[in-house]
């Protein structure tokens, strides 16, 4: 690209940066076309928010930091965003975030539903995906925080080495050395895949060194963990109906596929137990039933939830 069409692009984000501050701003969509038309649109527009401080003295206006803003339903009242949070604003937009269930400290908490994916950017430009039935408590005092109570998450952490990003868990905590990986909570165990850079994993002051192409199970009841490889390629699939399984009880793929797909899915308890090898595609999350081959089982819908079985 040459220079005039790139610094055409950059007077554009600037221009919009200027715009989002006006309290009076209403042309989101406008803004979400103009992201989405060239990767290098948002990518001008990530950079120029991550200098904000540096811009202030440019840029009119000056209102609160929130680290994460969410667009909220047509039926609310519209929410004001600032130059400040512009990499949230773009995630809002494409991402369609609800709003935040606000509590009384600076923390607050995202909640997806079963079956329900989303996506968010935070303010220091890492990208945080959400599967379905998981909890994520965020900081607006942090950017560089967050806090995964149940279900999965997949991380794509922007690396800044003075300030770690740490996901907390319960009794530990994730300490980013620049890094793409995926974490899964349930309440028998801790699930940590990394897939590029590398991260600690820190418990009762020991600390586990992960790197690309590893992956930690920890166990919930008694804090012991199992350090093994996985393929960087097969880490946080999920999001494209995909998941990667090696000897894993058909328990744990029935809990995946719940959590994907917003449908509860029961094992026959002779079956729970029995290991699973291979790839699972979900094509469509409402129909289940032509994973039955895979398990080598009946795969039926029974009222509110799917069934897999022997018989």
């Amino acid at each position: 690209m040459n220079h005039k069409l790139t610094d055409e692009i950059e007077d554009e984000a600037l221009a919009w940066l200027v715009r989002v501050r006006d309290d009076d701003f209403v042309a989101w969509e406008e803004l979400e076309q103009w992201l989405g038309a060239d990767p290098l649109h948002l990518e001008s527009y990530q950079r120029l928010s991550d200098a904000d401080r540096r811009l202030d003295p440019i840029l009119p206006g000056h209102g609160p930091k929130p680290l994460l803003q969410d667009q909220a339903p047509p039926a609310q009242p519209r929410r004001r965003y600032w130059g400040g949070a512009a990499v949230a604003v773009a995630a809002a937009l494409i991402a369609m975030i609800s709003v935040p269930l606000l509590r009384s400290d600076s923390h607050y908490d995202l909640i997806t539903a079963p079956g329900e994916q989303r996506q968010l950017v935070l303010a220091g430009g890492t990208i945080v995906r959400m599967n379905g039935g998981s909890k994520l408590v965020l900081d607006r005092d942090n950017e560089r925080f967050a806090k995964l109570d149940r279900g999965e998450a997949l991380f794509e952490v922007r690396h800044d080495p003075a300030r770690p990003f740490t996901v907390q868990l319960d009794g530990a905590r994730l300490v980013d050395l620049g890094t793409r990986f995926n974490v899964t909570r349930s309440a028998t165990e801790t699930d940590v895949e990394v897939s590029e850079g590398a991260v600690q994993y820190v418990a009762a002051g020991q600390q586990i060194d992960l790197a690309a192409g590893q992956r930690l199970r920890v166990n919930s009841a008694d804090g012991s963990a199992i350090r093994s490889s996985i393929a960087p390629a097969l880490v946080g699939t999920w999001p494209q109906g995909r998941f990667v399984y090696s000897n894993e009880p058909l328990s744990k793929v029935a809990a995946d596929l719940a959590r994907y797909s917003g449908t509860a899915v029961q094992v026959d308890r002779d079956f729970a137990d029995e290991p699973f090898t291979g790839v699972v595609s979900v094509a469509d999350p409402k129909d289940l039933a032509p994973l039955a081959p895979l398990f080598r089982a009946r795969v039926v819908r029974e009222g509110n939830h799917w069934r897999i079985t022997r018989s």
